[in-house]
Parts: C-alpha cells; sequence; structure tokens
C-alpha cells in the first residue's frame, strides 16, 4: 500500500497520517494480516509518484506498507525484546 498525501496539508496532518496508518494496522492485525510501514520509500518518493501518476507537485509520498502473512517461525522473527514499564514512559498527571 502507498500512502501519500496532497501538499497541502501541514505539520500537524503529519500526525493525523501517523495515526491513521497506526488504526489501519491494527485493523489488518485483527483480520490476521501483518504489516509494516516503509519509510524509506519517501527517499524515492518522486520516482514511486511518477510511476503511478500522481503528480509531484501536489502531493507527497509519507510511506509504503508491506501487506502479509508473517512468518512466526522464521529466526528473524524469534529475537527476544524487552520493554520498558509504561510507569518509566508515561507520567498520567491529574488522573
Amino acid at each position: 500500500m502507498l500512502i501519500y498525501m496532497e501538499r497541502l496539508h501541514a505539520a500537524p496532518q503529519w500526525s493525523d497520517v501517523g495515526m491513521w496508518l497506526q488504526t489501519i494496522m491494527l485493523l489488518l492485525r485483527e483480520e490476521g494480516l501483518d504489516s509494516c510501514p516503509q519509510e524509506w520509500m519517501s527517499d524515492f518518493g518522486r520516482l514511486i509518484k511518477d510511476h503511478i501518476g500522481v503528480s509531484d507537485e501536489t502531493h507527497i509520498l509519507f510511506c509504503g506498507l508491506a501487506i502479509g502473512y508473517g512468518d512466526r517461525s522464521d529466526p528473524v522473527n524469534q529475537f527476544e525484546r524487552t520493554r520498558t514499564p509504561l510507569e518509566d514512559q508515561v507520567r498520567f498527571a491529574g488522573f
């Protein structure tokens, strides 16, 4: 999937696109699909937009999104991941 938007959007809309993309990724997961955002594609935005017929003057390529079925048995998917506890990352004030 290629995610692109009109250039008229300002900085706040970048976070909107990120939140929308996260929602898409969660919905894909709910359907049993895996996904991986490919932000490196924005480095080749002009080339990709030219290939798919989207104007570089009017649109920005945000990223690509790989969608498919992950292979849980592949060694690359077996590495241990530690997570920082929520209370070490977030401070809830006033709740």
